[in-house]
Formats: structure tokens, C-alpha cells, sequence
């Protein structure tokens, strides 16, 4: 599956959830995520701009390829995810297999759908609330950041890495 998408940094959630449900978006679920990231000794997903990522996401457990990872207007990738019964069996298959892993920040997500468009608000302990607009192409998603009331000016095609070093925070994880 083909994901685009864009952040858009310093939100005020509450206000975000309001003009969201004025607008006609439907609340898709709140979560509690937990991720891992694998990679090669040598980094060689990195160096790829590739992503292995085993996450938790309230009861689910998801183990997503990101690859052909582009950023211009957008960060478009090719999104491959399959759903596992097992956290730490997967974690410990994919170890054996020589990927080493770094556990990044858990974090409070809360989904609305607008059109066919997910708005996904990330919330960590150490910075302020952001949300990504993800949709399935780039004009929709760029009517979504207009009718939120943004211009594309105001969106990042950054990672939740460099999310992190814009605080002068780090995560304890790869850079991706």
C-alpha cells in the first residue's frame, strides 16, 4: 500500500479535536503505541531509507516494511504490514535473524477519518502534540491541511526522529 502523508508540529489538541468534528470527522480510535525498530549492525535499512518496525498498538501487534521511501511536498513510502500474535517471539525471530532493535518513546495516538483521509494526533510526554495527515494522494491530502486550516507551508515530511531533534530531544531509537 502506498502511504502519503505529512506533520504538522505545536498543536492545540483540544482545538484540533473541535474544528476535526466540525468538520464532519469521525473519531477512529485512541491508542497507546509502543514500537521497536530493527535494523542491520551496518544500518543497512537506514542507508536504504527503509524501515522495519514491530509495533503495539493496544491489543494489535503489527510488524510493517516501509521501503522507496521519497520526501518532496509529501513522504510517500510502499507500506507492507502484517499482523502477529506475539510481541516479544517476533522481537526475538527477528534478533535471531541479526537485526538489532531500538525501542523508541511510547506514545498516546488519537485517529480521526475525514474523507478518506486518516488525521492521526501523536502525543509524547517530552514535546508538544503534532498530527500527520495521511491520505491517499497527495491532492486530498493537501485539501485536508487547507480545510484544518494550514497551507502546506506549515507541514514536515519528517520522521518521528527528526520530530524529536527539532525539540532538542532524541528518541532511543534508530534514525530512520
Amino acid at each position: 500500500m502506498k502511504e502519503i502523508e505529512v506533520k504538522i508540529l505545536d498543536v492545540n489538541k483540544a482545538a484540533l479535536e473541535k474544528k476535526l468534528l466540525a468538520l464532519g470527522a469521525k473519531l477512529a480510535g485512541e491508542y497507546y503505541i509502543e514500537s521497536v525498530v530493527f535494523d542491520t549492525q551496518k544500518k543497512d535499512l537506514n542507508s536504504k531509507k527503509e524501515l522495519l518496525r514491530l509495533r503495539k498498538k493496544n491489543n494489535r501487534i503489527i510488524l510493517t516494511h516501509k521501503n522507496n521511501v521519497k520526501e518532496g511536498k509529501t513522504k510517500t513510502c510502499e507500506e507492507t504490514e502484517i499482523e502477529v500474535s506475539d510481541f516479544e517471539k517476533t522481537k526475538a525471530l527477528l534478533a535471531g535473524l541479526g537485526f538489532i532493535c531500538s525501542k523508541s518513546k511510547p506514545k498516546k495516538r488519537t485517529t480521526y477519518k475525514l474523507k478518506n483521509s486518516l488525521i492521526e494526533i501523536d502525543e509524547y510526554k517530552e514535546i508538544p502534540p503534532f498530527f500527520e495527515v495521511e491520505s491517499p494522494n497527495e491532492e486530498e491530502l493537501e485539501e485536508v491541511v487547507k480545510l484544518l486550516g494550514y497551507t502546506m507551508k506549515d507541514t514536515k515530511t519528517w520522521t518521528g526522529w527528526k520530530v524529536f531533534n527539532h525539540y532538542g530531544k532524541e528518541l532511543e531509537s534508530l534514525e530512520i
